[in-house]
């Protein structure tokens, strides 16, 4: 965290961490994505527990469940102690049309 990534009252900027969370989810769920599927996100709920003014945030993101056509993706986020600061939850549409850049 630096000062591109705290809010005005100088904790980690709630809209990072729902950003660096839908990513994680993207990341989580790619592996078990077909070559000829794509996910794109319907809904994304995070909570706030904790504010960090610095340091360490790590985001760890897991497929809690996945069907033929949604997944659903949680993701922890923690400071360098392991802390719990947020989570959030991830709601993925499964498509079957891989847009260009991001076909293997």
């Amino acid at each position: 965290m630096d000062s591109h990534t705290l809010n005005p009252a100088g904790t980690l900027h709630g809209g990072i961490v729902y950003m660096v969370d839908d990513v994680a989810a993207f990341a989580a769920i790619g592996p078990v994505l077909g070559n000829d599927e794509f996910a794109v996100t319907i809904d994304i709920q995070t909570s706030m527990y904790k504010g960090t003014t610095g340091g360490k945030a790590v985001f760890r993101a897991r497929v809690a469940s996945r069907s033929r056509k949604i997944a659903f993706m949680n993701v922890e986020v923690t400071d360098g102690n392991g802390k719990l600061l947020a989570e959030t939850r991830v709601t993925k549409a499964i498509l079957n049309n891989v847009p260009e850049p991001f076909k293997k």
